[in-house]
């Protein structure tokens, strides 16, 4: 999974949602993070799209120890995770040049984010015990670590900023 095309934007603690005490969030996007983002989501629906083994992390078994057992649930649960992960992929598409978005929307956002996320952190191996100045900059893997970085702290804003609406 890769960026091309697409310049990193680095900001100083940055606030990509505000809960604007009307039930929706501000969107606080450069144009080059609209582009980013973008891109992300294209690359993250085809790779769930055709199956492509990077995206496991999206679809994790839940009976692994019993074959029997995860392939009936697979027929039970379908499609559905997929579709969901899908149309969270479609919101942020669809409103990626809205200034504001209600509170269902951004959590699409957060779901799409994070679903992102997992799939860049599963063609980097993150884990736990990953140290980012292990990747030399410059490298290939030093740019999408800072992509894996960006949407860490974008869902983080995310979870926060739908916190706020809650309470309104």
């Amino acid at each position: 999974m890769g960026v091309h095309g697409t310049r990193i934007v680095s900001r100083r603690d940055p606030i990509w949602f505000t809960a604007t005490g009307s039930g929706t969030a501000r969107l606080d996007l450069s144009d080059d993070e609209r582009a980013l983002l973008g891109n992300l989501m294209d690359q993250t629906r085809m790779m769930i799209l055709g199956e492509d083994q990077r995206a496991w992390r999206l679809f994790p078994e839940t009976y692994p120890q019993d074959p029997a057992m995860e392939a009936r649930h697979r027929e039970l649960v379908g499609d559905d995770l997929r579709d969901n992960r899908l149309a969270a992929i479609e919101t942020i598409t669809s409103t990626l040049d809205d200034d504001e978005i209600d509170a269902d929307t951004l959590d699409e956002w957060v779901r799409a984010i994070n679903a992102t996320r997992l799939v860049i952190g599963t063609v980097l191996d993150v884990d736990a015990d990953t140290d980012p100045d292990d990747f030399v900059e410059g490298s290939p893997d030093h740019i999408q670590l800072a992509v894996y970085d960006y949407l860490t702290h974008m869902l983080a804003e995310g979870i926060r900023a739908l916190g706020e609406l809650g309470e309104d």
